[in-house]
């Protein structure tokens, strides 16, 4: 077999030679030379296919037809790495050295770059190809990538896994079901991570922005920096900047940012001093100077709520401020929580087990308004004392995260003896349970489409709008999340990034979904045209709540339709029969809740997606 193979390369090299060389294209057409003699690997498929640095190079057998492919005529990448044979589906498959992929069926080249371009991993190095039954089983420097060859997407990413545990993967694609799979399988426990590596953004920089309160405010995360160390940074799409001075200034310990709901600015405090920063501009707006500021709230009309210790609570506006006693016995010793809602009601966790308590917007200047809500059935009905986290989804209902599950409030006057938190039931497992009940709560966000993201000491889960189902759950055996402990989670609204912060560092998610228009002006689609490389989700933003979005073809023969998630949409290019789309134009037609139109685009699909 060695022979016959290395007389197969002679005799192609031969052959080309001969021919490859004299044949001059036309006036402004590429021609590529390169050296036949660097054949580095050959496999067999429907023909002989030899691969060199930077072509392959096709053999048939039967007709004696030689032909190449390269980046003249339809690869999207030199420096070939390795090559492999898809027999189900017919398709050569090419890894490159900097970690593409194209997949090649007849005169047609896909491009998968979700490996190349994921920011989660170093050695991203493509060392093998195994293919059966319709997958792609590819050795990286990190572990395993599968890859679904009909889809042409990647099905699941295994970190940590050698060459050695891909060939047991390879064989359990092929072999009968058995009671020993699972002691197969166990072999492979490792980090199985979420199909769309692009979806995820490690944060790490050059330092570690760690004191772990952070905001999201004009696509921008700002971060103090740990206890003991002055200044902050912030993170955009291009990384960490680090700030250590101001106006020639050095910049002081920060503990804690904030996003301001109105205005373009972060508040940020330390024990004493709270400031504001536009960007280019620190400066003092309140000062303590024997104070021990706690947290920070803003109401929806922009005032700020200022917890401090011993002063008491805080009511600050541009032209004035105003104190408030709290609640009499109030520990402030430990971190409290604050929640301005829609009807201008201030939250307040109790320290320990002191459960919560409200202030009431109607008595500003009523210092004695405050009202405790704790367990039992007539006083509030909290599934614990413990009050871990809060937050108020989108129809104002104030969701309670204790050590013990969830709680929600939704009755409007929260003075009323009635109004006790309702606890949510989800089936899990074949058996009924109060969500999260016996999970520590630790932190909590509402996305654009009034789904929660809940933060656990077991990872992160996404619920329902209702809180009656899982849609996601994800650990660091599952995920890049560092850790399962989750610190603090926060949402840019406007693309619907998912920041999340463990124990160990920042981590973030596209999600699907983003906030809506109020008055949708028009469509905003990402990317137009989709160019022949493109390989992730194609984005429809800037749509109305819940808008229902179809795509036709030119002749208006209907290919794909979905309902927003916030005001964004999704669409991975395909029909609903999973094959892809042909280059050509195709047009998009939105419409609200009521069937009203509501915008009309158009987006042009390129060769090659």
């Amino acid at each position: 077999m060695l022979h016959r193979l290395s007389f197969l390369i002679l005799f192609i090299s031969l052959t080309l030679s001969s021919i490859g060389q004299n044949e001059i294209g036309g006036i402004g057409r590429w021609r590529e030379h390169y050296n036949n003699a660097t054949i580095q690997q050959v496999i067999k498929g429907d023909q002989y296919y030899l691969a060199s640095k930077n072509q392959v190079i096709s053999y048939n057998e039967n007709s004696g037809q030689i032909a190449y492919i390269g980046k003249s005529n339809g690869l999207h990448e030199i420096g070939i790495q390795t090559i492999a044979w898809d027999s189900q589906e017919e398709q050569l498959i090419i890894a490159y050295t900097n970690s593409a992929i194209d997949i090649v069926k007849g005169d047609q080249v896909y491009l998968i770059n979700d490996i190349k371009t994921t920011s989660l991993f170093n050695n991203k190095q493509i060392k093998n190809i195994r293919t059966n039954k319709g997958l792609a089983f590819v050795e990286t420097g990190f572990g395993i990538v599968i890859i679904d060859l009909v889809l042409r997407e990647i099905k699941e990413t295994w970190q940590n896994k050698d060459l050695a545990q891909a060939e047991i993967l390879y064989k359990l694609t092929s072999i009968p079901f058995t009671k020993n799979i699972e002691s197969i399988t166990d072999s492979l426990k490792g980090i199985a991570i979420a199909p769309n590596l692009s979806k995820w953004i490690n944060i790490s920089g050059p330092r570690k922005p760690m004191n772990g309160y952070a905001s999201v405010n004009e696509n921008i995360l700002l971060a103090p920096f740990s206890k003991n160390e002055k200044g902050f940074a912030t993170y955009t799409d291009q990384g960490w900047t680090n700030y250590f001075t101001y106006q020639n200034n050095s910049i002081p310990q920060i503990d804690y940012s904030y996003a301001h709901p109105t205005e373009n600015l972060f508040w940020l405090a330390n024990d004493h001093n709270v400031y504001s920063y536009n960007g280019n501009q620190l400066q003092i707006i309140q000062n303590y100077p024997t104070g021990d500021i706690k947290n920070i709230a803003f109401s929806k009309n922009g005032r700020g709520w200022i917890l401090n210790n011993p002063t008491g609570l805080t009511l600050y506006q541009k032209s004035n401020s105003k104190n408030y006693a709290l609640p009499t016995g109030l520990n402030l010793n430990s971190r409290i929580q604050l929640l301005a809602n829609q009807q201008e009601q201030l939250w307040m966790t109790g320290p320990s087990i002191q459960g919560l308590y409200i202030f009431q917007s109607d008595n500003y200047y009523n210092t004695n308004s405050w009202i405790q809500k704790t367990t039992g059935s007539n006083t509030g009905n909290l599934p614990s004392n413990r009050v871990t986290s809060m937050i108020e989804d989108k129809d104002g209902a104030i969701w309670v995260g204790t050590d013990n599950g969830i709680g929600i409030f939704n009755c409007g006057d929260i003075s009323k003896e009635a109004c006790n938190a309702y606890l949510p039931i989800i089936k899990s497992n074949g058996f009924n349970a109060y969500l999260f009940q016996k999970e520590t709560v630790r932190c909590m966000a509402v996305d654009a489409a009034n789904q929660k993201w809940i933060g656990t000491n077991n990872g992160v889960w996404l619920v329902s709008q209702d809180g009656l189902s899982i849609i996601e759950h994800f650990t660091k055996d599952n995920s890049p999340l560092p850790s399962d402990t989750l610190n603090q989670i926060i949402i840019e609204p406007n693309n619907g990034e998912v920041f999340f912060q463990t124990n160990e560092e920042w981590v973030s998610y596209r999600s699907t979904a983003a906030k809506a228009a109020l008055n949708q002006q028009s469509i905003f689609i990402f990317p137009n045209p989709v160019p022949p490389d493109f390989n992730g989700p194609i984005s429809f933003r800037n749509l109305v709540e819940n808008a229902q979005l179809k795509i036709t073809d030119i002749s208006g023969k209907l290919v794909f339709q979905t309902r927003a998630l916030g005001g964004q949409a999704i669409w991975n290019g395909r029909k609903y029969d999973g094959s892809q789309v042909a280059t050509g134009i195709y047009l998009v037609f939105v419409r609200d809740d009521t069937g009203n139109e509501k915008g009309v685009g158009k987006i042009m699909i390129t060769k090659g997606y």
